[in-house]
């Protein structure tokens, strides 16, 4: 690797470095963060009962999809209301 090349890495890499934002911080401690996160446990808790009771397949393993299926509607819900969702 030439002079130039290892310069020009060494340019990119910083470049990208100074362009990363870290996401917003989510303060947990608001009123609004908590009346937020109890309705959607509500929608949350109803979307998923209802489908996991109208399909087949998430029927017949209720005990396993019901709370995969509640996680991923908490998740949306969430997102929907603003807040950062680290794993989708």
């Amino acid at each position: 690797m030439s002079k130039v090349q290892a310069l020009l890495l060494i340019y990119a890499l910083g470049m990208s470095a100074c362009s990363y934002s870290p996401p917003d911080a989510t303060d947990l401690n608001r009123p609004s963060y908590h009346t937020d996160l109890a309705t959607c446990r509500e929608v949350a808790n109803k979307a998923a009962h209802h489908l996991v009771t109208s399909l087949g397949g998430y029927f017949l393993t209720y005990p396993i999809s019901l709370p995969v299926v509640k996680h991923r509607e908490m998740s949306k819900c969430m997102q929907r209301k603003g807040y950062i969702s680290h794993k989708s």
